[in-house]
């Protein structure tokens, strides 16, 4: 390698690894434009001595030189996606060090060689601080990420924990980014901040791909372990199992709900999926911690409101935070169950909980409204398979109230609704209530 370098006068140091390889039918000047930008990125990694085109006459050369064998095959993935670089040779530059070739091999879907660049196949070189994992999918919502939005179905991904703040980590890899945009395989790379944690997020068409990304990632300072996976089947989309758990029984409880009356008119086409936790923490110092992840929360379409609510008697507080979908129900639950005094989520345990009405009431008759919740709630009592039911009232609007109701059973639930009692207060609730009552699914 020392003599290839010495000939077209590339010095380097005799501790550091080098990839030579010969460019056909470039110009000089336009292949050192390109190389050039690509030269400026990998300087901002350590182990970077430099990267280089150029020509005796007869040939152009292009070469890179790294202080270690693990960051030059990092480095080859992005050097042979330059038209023109194919084969080539690497080794220690020190005089008498052995070479080998780097000759890409046929090419993966991703553009990258499975072993060409001097790489060792892809399943081999995975850091062993980069763990596959199969919820990589629900891993990335949870940081706001979502299929669809920032990436296709079939994607690889890489997921890190850093330890650094989101603003400075951004500006840091903002170089990368602008490389890795030069490769058709990247769908997208990201740093997202939630509840203090800072991530940084990889997305690619290939693992090929997002393996070679991933030694340039693991060089920012502050980015060490991390996740990756597939994400989703290209051919089934959203269809992953689990990913909106119960959906077809929850279309039947709609439809017969529809059709027995309960809406006490037509239902709301916006019907969604409420994450509801109870929590035994002071009420007021629990809606300041809600007020700060519903800022939060704000950003994503698929959120529609997240509140406080509980009984006027102050035995009950709950948190409601509805969404348009229940995957995203289900993300959102992990942040607020993070919130304090949180004993328990709506629909654990045994017995059928799955559904909830909200209702706005006119101001004039909301106390008339309460009155009627409370003869209702003596009818329940004595009906078979009734568990519990509560009226439950926003703690910034007492207009909008939450009723939820846990039965042994779907068919107790329904027997109720089916009830002439039930029917009668529907009919009265046409007169009373301000807006379309709006059922949701607890997710």
């Amino acid at each position: 390698m020392r003599e290839r370098l010495d000939a077209v006068g590339i010095d380097a140091d005799g501790e550091s690894y080098g990839l030579l390889y010969e460019v056909e039918d470039r110009d000089v000047a336009d292949l050192r434009e390109e190389v050039d930008g690509l030269a400026s990125n990998f300087d901002h990694y350590d182990t970077h001595h430099g990267t280089h085109v150029e020509s005796d006459g007869d040939r152009v050369v292009l070469a890179s030189i790294w202080a270690t064998p693990d960051a030059a095959q990092t480095a080859s993935g992005f050097l042979t996606d330059i038209d023109g670089v194919d084969a080539g040779v690497r080794g220690h530059v020190a005089e008498g060090s052995s070479e080998e070739s780097a000759e890409s091999d046929d090419a993966d879907d991703g553009g990258h060689p499975d072993s060409g660049g001097g790489r060792p196949p892809t399943t081999d070189t995975w850091a062993d601080s980069i763990t596959a994992v199969e919820d990589l999918g629900r891993r990335l919502a949870a940081a706001g990420v979502h299929e669809g939005e920032a990436y296709d179905p079939g994607a690889y991904g890489l997921l890190f924990e850093a330890d650094r703040e989101a603003a400075a980590l951004a500006d840091d890899i903002e170089g990368t980014v602008e490389n890795f945009d030069h490769y058709d395989t990247h769908q997208g790379t990201m740093v997202r901040a939630n509840h203090g944690q800072t991530v940084l997020v990889s997305l690619w068409d290939t693992e090929d791909a997002a393996q070679t990304a991933s030694g340039f990632l693991t060089d920012v300072d502050g980015v060490d372990t991390g996740a990756r996976g597939r994400l989703g089947d290209p051919d089934e989309g959203d269809a992953e199992d689990g990913s909106a758990a119960g959906t077809d029984e929850d279309e039947d409880i709609r439809a017969e709900l529809a059709e027995e009356g309960i809406y006490a008119g037509t239902p709301h086409g916006e019907d969604v999926y409420a994450m509801v936790l109870y929590s035994e923490a002071d009420r007021e110092a629990l809606f300041g911690e809600v007020t700060d992840l519903r800022g939060n929360f704000d950003r994503y379409d698929t959120h529609v409101k997240t509140a406080v609510y509980g009984t006027e008697d102050g035995e009950m507080t709950a948190v409601v935070s509805l969404w348009e979908t229940a995957d995203a129900a289900e993300t959102a639950s992990e942040y607020l169950a993070d919130l304090p005094g949180v004993v328990r989520k709506a629909g654990e345990g045994d017995g059928f909980g799955t559904m909830g009405m909200f209702y706005t009431v006119k101001d004039d008759y909301r106390e008339e409204f309460v009155d009627t919740f409370g003869v209702v709630g003596e009818k329940l009592e004595t009906m078979d398979g009734h568990r519990e039911t509560a009226l439950l009232v926003n703690h910034e609007q007492d207009t909008d109230m939450f009723i939820a109701s846990r039965w042994d059973s779907r068919e107790n639930a329904m027997t109720f609704f089916r009830s002439e009692e039930f029917r009668d207060t529907v009919e009265w609730g046409r007169e009373v209530l301000a807006d379309t009552p709006r059922h949701v699914f607890l997710a």
